[in-house]
């Protein structure tokens, strides 16, 4: 007959372990000071003995025959190896040991002495993680874990002196007052290490993606494709196009290039949300009631809360600003939710 020491792998004797059955429980212990436990890809633990710096491990004690014994041994992973396990009462035991050079690659959870008060904290972690943003017309809650910020089209040639909004005769500083609130917002996404996503309205330098009717809109001098004063007006790589240096993307951060006002037409910005497991957009940006409005709906449509940043936000027309974001939340958030950005910010701190 074999006494086993499992350090934690089962609950209260259930022999959950296939090939454990036919063991006699006989009794949670713990060992003596000298082993360090990690979490195998949150699958199962594995530990080793140190020198120094051990800590006691809990874990369950059965009794196996030398059949059951036998299949234990065949059962386990080639990397994993049977050995003696100190108790804490001064007994030797055999046990399941896990290489160090091996374990080391994994996450040390040595402080926990425990492999189901590690999975316990972990799983009211991931439980207990909802947050909240005040916000109209009620409160966003919200999984960090789960939210992406999305900044919409935050270009030279809408937000700069020079660039395509200007020269369709608009007042650019109106889109300028929001810098400041959405540099605050993307400042504090960063800090939460949440994902971050920017978006970039315009076209291909050959123009096959630019529909007819959306270049001759407005019957301008000059219309997207043409040449202005940063590069070709909306043609990606000009100048023009690119995002304004204060909220420039840093490394890590997806940029999407859309070809139309709504970010999902054309992109693959909703196959990499559902690969990241997204379910929560905040979202800054220009214009309001373009491109910020549109992207709103069409997340809306798939699924995504959204919540806007008003004052992250901006329209040429005041008017459209104000109209734009109480549609956002008009019928009981309709589309989503309007924040501010001091909101955000408070609602992101850890």
């Amino acid at each position: 007959m074999k006494t086993l020491f499992v350090n934690g792998t089962l609950m209260r004797g259930l022999a959950l372990h296939p090939n454990l059955d036919g063991a006699e429980f006989l009794g949670e212990c713990k060992t003596a000071p000298k082993y360090r436990l990690y979490s195998i890809n949150d699958i199962h633990p594995g530990m080793y003995k140190v020198q120094a710096g051990g800590v006691a491990v809990s874990g369950e004690l059965y009794r196996l025959s030398d059949e059951t014994w036998q299949k234990v041994k065949a059962g386990e992973p080639r990397h994993l190896y049977c050995g003696p396990v100190e108790l804490e009462n001064g007994k030797t035991v055999d046990g399941i040991l896990y290489p160090e050079s091996k374990a080391e690659k994994y996450l040390d959870i040595s402080k926990y002495g425990d492999w189901r008060k590690y999975m316990a904290s972990k799983n009211k972690q991931e439980v207990f993680t909802m947050k909240h943003i005040m916000a109209e017309p009620y409160e966003f809650d919200f999984e960090p874990k789960e939210t992406a910020l999305v900044m919409i089209d935050m270009q030279r040639d809408f937000l700069e002196p020079g660039g395509f909004g200007e020269m369709l005769g608009n007042d650019v500083s109106r889109l300028r007052t929001s810098i400041k609130p959405a540099k605050k917002v993307l400042d504090a996404a960063r800090k939460a290490k949440m994902p971050v996503i920017h978006t970039r309205e315009g076209h291909a330098d050959h123009l096959l993606d630019l529909q007819p009717n959306k270049k001759i809109r407005g019957r301008g001098d000059k219309s997207i494709g043409d040449l202005g004063p940063m590069g070709r007006i909306l043609v990606r790589g000009e100048k023009g196009h690119d995002i304004i240096p204060e909220l420039y993307p840093i490394e890590g951060e997806l940029v999407v290039d859309k070809p139309g006002k709504d970010a999902f037409y054309a992109t693959d910005l909703e196959h990499v949300l559902r690969q990241r497991g997204i379910k929560y957009l905040i979202l800054g940006g220009v214009t309001t009631e373009v491109c910020v409005h549109t992207t709103v709906r069409a997340a809306n449509d798939r699924g995504f809360e959204c919540l806007v940043v008003a004052d992250a936000t901006g329209s040429y027309f005041p008017e459209f600003q104000r109209v734009g974001l109480e549609m956002i939340k008009a019928q009981g958030g309709i589309f989503g939710w309007v924040a501010n950005s001091d909101a955000v910010v408070k609602g992101l701190e850890p």
